[in-house]
């Protein structure tokens, strides 16, 4: 499958109405899941299935809202600007920091992963408990700070990863790392995409 052009910014994805839908109905079932799990310790006075099911419960029921909100209001999934990676929740990821771009398979799906020079730096801006999820998460994926469903959101895994990777070495000054003829997708990198170290700042 030949690439597709690197879209001009900024470039607004937005999910699709499937994808809002499944998410919308996934995280429902697992927070009533949890509540049962709830229910269940409270009758059995089990501490430690309630303290689990309790925090497990607002997490998945935050998700819910989330994924609703998407449905209702149409909200964009992430953004690529000409600052970087703009996330719902309004934090950017700079292209500076982003080092490579991978993709990793969870289930039947496959996702963009973006590693950052620097990701510890970012788990000790987060609470206990984000960076503590988010460890987790970047675990799963192959060490990516952030995991991008293209799928959720009408593109290719390969050409999200091309397009980021792209935008990224542009930002930083540092050669392309998809140039032309070198190959079509991501997967001709090794399911990884690695962009050059920046100049070091002259003295």
């Amino acid at each position: 499958m030949a690439r597709q052009d690197t879209p001009a910014l900024p470039a607004v994805f937005r999910p699709t109405r499937a994808a809002v839908r499944t998410g919308t109905l996934t995280w429902g079932g697992l927070t009533l899941l949890m509540v049962g799990f709830l229910i269940w310790g409270l009758k059995t006075t089990n501490t430690v299935m309630v303290a689990y099911a309790a925090t497990t419960s607002i997490i998945f029921a935050g998700r819910t809202v989330q994924w609703w909100q998407r449905f209702s209001y149409n909200a964009p999934a992430f953004s690529l600007t000409t600052w970087g990676i703009l996330l719902p929740s309004g934090q950017t990821l700079p292209w500076g920091d982003i080092c490579s771009v991978g993709l990793s398979t969870r289930g039947r799906r496959t996702y963009v992963g973006v590693h950052v020079r620097e990701s510890e730096r970012y788990y000790q801006s987060l609470s206990r408990l984000a960076a503590l999820l988010a460890r987790r998460d970047a675990k799963a994926m192959d060490g990516a700070l952030l995991s991008l469903d293209a799928h959720g959101v009408g593109a290719t895994p390969e050409d999200l990863a091309t397009w980021i990777a792209r935008n990224a070495a542009a930002a930083q000054g540092v050669p392309d790392p998809l140039p032309a003829g070198a190959g079509d997708t991501a997967h001709d990198w090794g399911q990884r995409i690695h962009l050059a170290a920046p100049p070091s700042p002259a003295r």
